[in-house]
């Protein structure tokens, strides 16, 4: 069946030293994506992939899709999560959109009751 969690009991549910494949996930996002038109993939992330040379050599890829517009919404941003999804969000072009999401902010709420605890979307250029 469908079972209804918030941000707040995913971030509960991490398991810190499981790693964060982004490559994988970039990879994935476009491959289901990337032929449909105009669409926006969606990656949540702590933004410390376990790879980010390969990381931002997938991002590179979306500029082979220009309809196709990546979106990053960093959990529990810091400097080094940030500096990360800069590279990362630059490699996949100048439409890319970054929204960060303190923990702190992280509600009990449902995931579709997101907006509560996301930050303002920002262009890479301005993040």
């Amino acid at each position: 069946g469908i079972h209804e969690s918030s941000f707040y009991d995913l971030y509960q549910m991490q398991n810190p030293d499981g790693g964060t494949p982004m490559d994988i996930a970039l990879d994935w996002l476009i491959q289901k994506l990337g032929d449909l038109g105009p669409g926006i993939a969606n990656l949540v992330t702590d933004g410390e992939p376990n790879n980010l040379e390969a990381t931002i050599h997938a991002a590179k890829k979306f500029k082979d899709y220009p309809a196709l517009r990546l979106r990053i919404f960093l959990i529990d941003p810091n400097y080094k999560s940030e500096d990360a999804v800069r590279k990362i969000g630059r490699a996949a072009g100048k439409e890319t959109g970054v929204c960060c999401i303190p923990v702190g902010s992280l509600t009990k709420s449902t995931i579709k009751e997101l907006y509560k605890s996301m930050g303002e979307m920002r262009n890479i250029e301005e993040f």
